[in-house]
């Protein structure tokens, strides 16, 4: 992070009963998939938008928006369920775990957080919104899912898992908050809350 820049994030925060088995998940898939380096719980979250590097006379206007766009969206909840790889099975760089059932608000949520950071003058984002938790990502300078160690291909596991459910998330607040790059990791740090309803 260079100077006065905090790179931020809006995003869902789970609870611990979640991140257990998403652990769990993750060990279930590390018996059969290599070359892969696998998310700490603490760090899993739902992220509706990334908003990037700001100034700091930025960071309370980012924390603003998110609570105006959340601030009409009631509580919800929704299911985890499969498994999915960006940008694709048979090239995965990030494992995930998807939502199913009432995603509607997440959705309407992120729409908002879009909306709210065009006005900012924030780069707009290029990707359309796909909800997900990532799990892991590929370790650098080997081929995932693949070599000595792996018993799957990510291909046959996600078509495997793609029913599997993983619990279900209550989403009663929005959080942004910064990421703080380290060399064990990055560590993320809560800057505000936004309630909804």
């Amino acid at each position: 992070m260079k100077g006065n820049q905090h790179r931020l994030f809006i995003a869902l925060p789970l609870s611990d009963g979640v991140r257990n088995n998403l652990q769990k998940v993750q060990e279930e898939l590390g018996e059969s998939l290599s070359g892969f380096r696998w998310l700490r719980p603490e760090g899993m979250h739902l992220t509706l938008r990334f908003i990037g590097e700001v100034g700091l006379e930025d960071v309370s206007d980012v924390c603003r928006l998110a609570e105006e766009a959340v601030e009409e969206v009631e509580p919800f909840g929704f299911e985890l369920r499969g498994l999915g790889a960006f940008p694709a099975p048979q090239r995965p760089k990030v494992l995930w775990v998807g939502v199913s059932g009432e995603v509607d608000p997440l959705h309407t949520m992120a729409v908002r957080l879009e909306e709210a950071v065009r006005q900012l003058g924030l780069r707009p984002e290029p990707k359309p919104f796909r909800p997900h938790i990532t799990i892991a990502r590929a370790a650098t300078g080997r081929s995932p899912g693949s070599g000595r160690g792996a018993k799957a291909s990510v291909e046959t596991l996600v078509e495997q898992w793609q029913r599997r459910q993983h619990g279900k998330v209550f989403v009663r607040e929005v959080v942004t908050y910064r990421s703080n790059l380290r060399g064990d990791g990055p560590q993320y740090e809560r800057l505000a809350t936004a309630h909804l309803g």
